[in-house]
């Protein structure tokens, strides 16, 4: 049986030519990137899945990494594009009204007269608050995630309620 995983990082660029990779963090918890962190790489290029974290800088928007056995930038650029997980066992406790984003996909959405809005398919991060993407068989909606419009998440019923204002789903 596969091993259940939550996604922390995505790469998205080789940085320098030593091997250091720029990292676009998606977990609030910066310390899965402390040195010595053992992170899994999906789907794995290289012949190893899971990488060490030698050293990591943390910027404003990314995280540079220095993983052990990546020591040149050919071979961090063979890694752009890989996301980098932890097993799901190792999930941190979030306060209450905190999801986690492989939670809410897949939960369908409706608004508070109980009408299918469509299924949540992505979630999007941004300064102010994440916006969940809301697929329905013909529209995409992008939902603010703030408490005046999401009414309700219920992750165990697979259901988020939310109260539209005018406009929101036009």
């Amino acid at each position: 049986m596969e091993e259940s995983l939550v996604a922390v990082g995505k790469i998205v660029k080789a940085h320098g030519l030593k091997g250091e990779v720029n990292v676009f963090p998606l977990t609030d918890f910066k310390e899965r990137f402390a040195e010595g962190s053992s992170l899994i790489l999906t789907p794995s290029t290289l012949k190893q899945s899971r990488l060490e974290v030698r050293a990591a800088r943390f910027g404003n928007k990314f995280i540079t990494v220095k993983f052990s056995g990546v020591d040149e930038r050919r071979s961090a650029e063979e890694l752009v594009g890989s996301t980098l997980s932890i097993p799901a066992d190792l999930k941190m406790e979030l306060p209450d009204d905190r999801y986690w984003v492989d939670d809410l996909i897949g939960l369908a959405v409706i608004d508070a007269a109980k009408n299918p809005v469509g299924e949540v398919v992505e979630v999007r991060s941004t300064p102010f608050n994440d916006i969940y993407v809301v697929k329905s068989k013909d529209k995409e909606y992008l939902i603010p995630a703030v408490k005046e419009i999401v009414k309700r998440v219920d992750v165990e019923a697979g259901l988020i309620i939310i109260d539209p204002p005018i406009g929101l789903l036009e």
